[in-house]
């Protein structure tokens, strides 16, 4: 089994604290089609928004990584560790990896389920600001994967909407600009 990571999964340490053995687990990174990130889930534990993902029509991607996850109660840890998420499963011809795999690696990718974590309806909200501390999370473990992932993830991660604003995402301003604007 395979569970995208595209928030502060992205970080060793973060995933660490829900298995140490994922720390270990081999992590893929991936291109996932169909599907935007976005700020839009409060959290108490961070003190602001974190990210989810939505669907959105083509050509909307994000990057993030494949963690294997080897059983069931691993993945049970994950499903406690993302209460505000409901995990649904992925086709596998929505998940495409950064380089190319070895044919048995390739082969364990597409038969294998893959899940996204993805936001329960009842806590999106595009009310309040955006955890720095989360943020800074997300993109040390993005940069972990170089220099390209990190700024396709600040390229593909939306900054959320006004309530009344969700059919204008391809206006909306991009965490790029954001991150400028508090590194300067």
């Amino acid at each position: 089994m395979w569970v995208v990571g595209y928030g502060s999964t992205l970080s060793i340490g973060s995933l660490a604290q829900t298995d140490r053995s994922f720390a270990n687990s081999p992590l893929l990174p991936v291109r996932i089609e169909g599907w935007e990130r976005l700020f839009c889930v409060p959290s108490k534990t961070w003190g602001g928004k974190v990210l989810g993902v939505r669907t959105a029509p083509s050509p909307s991607w994000f990057n993030g990584v494949l963690i294997h996850v080897p059983d069931e109660a691993a993945l049970e840890r994950f499903d406690r560790r993302e209460g505000n998420y409901e995990r649904v499963q992925l086709p596998s011809e929505a998940v495409n990896p950064y380089y190319q795999l070895e044919d048995r690696e390739q082969e364990r990718v597409r038969q294998e389920p893959i899940y996204l974590y993805v936001p329960r309806e009842e806590r999106v909200s595009f009310d309040g600001s955006l955890s720095m501390g989360y943020l800074r999370v997300c993109a040390s473990g993005a940069h972990n994967f170089g220099d390209d992932f990190f700024w396709e993830f600040l390229e593909t991660t939306l900054l959320g909407a006004g309530p009344n604003a969700l059919a204008a995402v391809r206006g909306l301003p991009k965490f790029r600009e954001v991150l400028q604007l508090y590194l300067g």
